[in-house]
């Protein structure tokens, strides 16, 4: 009847009000039920944790080896072309240019004669001594009209690494040209048969790969060989690009 209900009903929410009050829920809680394990064979196995995989870090092939150190040089007019422009553009990590008797010096040159009686490997010895924090060595081989060869290559490496034991030596061909055009002293080819030699030397573990000049366009050398004042800052970018200012 009406008293029982006006009795039942207080008593009803004071017991809600206080079953809120004490933290209890209202209603049972809900929870996904968690995955069944994995039966592989006999052997029972709780899934396993997610994951995050983290993509490799990508590095480049010619580790170079920064301003650590002073960087000494082997080439002829043409790499010579190129040190020149790196310190044009502001480099400091490299021999300097200036006064260095590297002109004619294909890879040939500089195997047909050793020793002190070579203007090439006097000129290699004063810059070595002169500088006795070169930690490492740059070799930009070179070709007239394309007949130098990978043995005459192995003399000069055999010949840097008796003068400059234990410094790396990384390597690389003369300034490539823009399609169509050709040096007359390299000859055709020239540039690309250089790239020839210096991928075996890499790939035989002899060297490591140097810093890739060029290509030069006719408008940017003086004598359709040599570079100009734009042939030589755009290999001194490159070769700081390399081996750091």
């Amino acid at each position: 009847d009406a008293a029982v209900i006006r009795r039942t009903v207080p008593a009803v929410l004071v017991a809600l009000v206080g079953m809120a009050c004490a933290g209890a829920p209202l209603s049972p809680a809900t929870t996904a039920p968690a995955p069944p394990p994995t039966t592989i064979g006999s052997t029972s196995t709780a899934p396993p944790p997610t994951t995050t995989v983290t993509a490799p870090s990508l590095t480049s092939e010619a580790t170079a080896p920064g301003p650590a150190g002073m960087v000494g040089y082997v080439g002829c007019s043409v790499i010579h072309n190129a040190v020149d422009g790196y310190h044009r553009v502001g480099g400091e990590g490299l021999w300097p240019a200036q006064g260095v008797p590297y002109g004619g010096g294909a890879v040939g040159k500089w195997a047909d004669r050793l020793g002190p009686d070579s203007i090439f490997w006097a000129a290699f010895t004063d810059l070595l001594a002169s500088h006795p924090g070169t930690s490492a060595m740059w070799w930009g081989l070179c070709t007239i009209k394309n007949r130098d060869t990978y043995e005459q290559a192995r003399i000069v490496l055999d010949e840097i690494e008796r003068l400059a034991p234990g410094l790396p030596v990384y390597a690389s061909a003369q300034p490539r040209y823009e399609e169509g055009h050709v040096c007359d002293i390299s000859g055709p080819g020239g540039p690309e048969r250089m790239d020839e030699v210096v991928d075996r030397l890499i790939a035989e573990d002899l060297v490591l790969p140097g810093p890739r000049l060029g290509p030069l366009s006719a408008e940017q050398t003086q004598d359709g060989c040599h570079a100009n004042d734009d042939g030589r800052e755009l290999m001194g970018d490159q070769l700081v690009a390399f081996f750091g200012g």
